[in-house]
């Protein structure tokens, strides 16, 4: 009698730390578990590969691959990405009409100086605005999104985020009818082209490029336009490059925030200084200097390892 009243006090402390482990506390500490795993763990290794000619949304957690193997798409209507996407090298996506691109997700795009991933007009006869934005990255700028060799022509905007760690890398923003190349991003941009581009509200000549909206790190680069920075910016900087061909101040920090502005090579301004101002547009004349970070330039020194190499 004793051992079956034993049996059965041993059976039913089992039943208890089962139930207590699936549906008690435990178990919600065990679902969290889960959850943090699920974040940290890599992509699935096999995202689903889109055909050649695609719109709509996509949301598969597998997330989503342009592959070398069609290695030409044609967007023949708004795409939007809410999972993570990988784009190879020698990819060509064009846009058949006034669509956009926005991928609100984590995005892995490496091209090759040889095999470039290009953004373009699916057009015979290109011309700027020929398409909408593209959106790389997602919005909370709270993944590591990468772009190295990224061609982006014939559109309108980019819109690029991503945290501290993101990079955008030997990419080519240029012929775009650009409202501006939007830089969310807290990351590094780095040996990137902006040319070629026109502001919609003038559409002439190379007057506006890069508006900042995050605290990126922008370093060799060559910029034929003027940069702009507003009320989403941070402490942002701008060292080693090349900033040319300006119609408007070549600097213009509206949120009047700490930015370092240092070892950049000025040249064919249209102002006679080269300023940042703090005031919203129009600016003042002459220009104001900024009041908060460090500003220095030299007009006599190219620098020859700015721009895509």
């Amino acid at each position: 009698m004793k051992k079956i009243i034993l049996l059965l006090l041993a059976i039913f402390l089992a039943g208890t730390l089962f139930a207590e482990l699936h549906f008690g506390p435990i178990s919600a500490i065990q679902k969290k578990v889960r959850e943090y795993e699920e974040n940290i763990k890599p992509p699935p290794t096999d995202p689903i590969i889109l055909p050649a000619n695609f719109s709509g949304s996509f949301d598969s957690p597998r997330g989503y691959h342009l592959s070398q193997a069609i290695s030409s798409y044609t967007i023949t209507g708004d795409a939007i990405f809410t999972s993570f996407l990988i784009i190879d090298s020698t990819v060509t996506i064009k846009f058949a009409g006034p669509y956009s691109f926005k991928a609100n997700c984590k995005v892995t795009a490496i091209g090759t100086k040889t095999n470039p991933i290009v953004f373009t007009s699916g057009k015979s006869a290109q011309a700027r605005g020929d398409y909408n934005n593209v959106n790389l990255g997602k919005e909370t700028n709270t993944d590591d999104t990468t772009l190295k060799y990224v061609t982006f022509e014939y559109g309108t905007s980019q819109n690029i985020y991503g945290n501290s760690g993101a990079l955008v890398e030997n990419c080519t923003f240029a012929d775009s009818n650009l409202l501006y190349t939007n830089l969310y991003t807290n990351g590094t941009v780095k040996n990137c082209d902006f040319l070629r581009n026109r502001n919609l509200s003038s559409l002439t000549g190379d007057t506006m490029d890069i508006f900042i909206l995050g605290a990126p790190q922008i370093t060799y680069c060559n910029i034929a336009g003027y940069v702009n920075s507003d009320l989403g910016a941070g402490q942002y900087r701008i060292n080693d490059s090349n900033l040319t061909k300006n119609s408007f101040p070549v600097l213009q920090n509206n949120a009047n925030y700490t930015i370092e502005i240092t070892n950049n090579y000025w040249v064919d301004n249209s102002t006679t200084t080269l300023f940042v101002t703090t005031t919203p547009l129009p600016p003042p004349t002459p220009y104001i200097t900024i009041t908060h970070g460090h500003i220095n330039y030299s007009t006599s020194s190219f620098v020859t390892s700015a721009g895509v190499q």
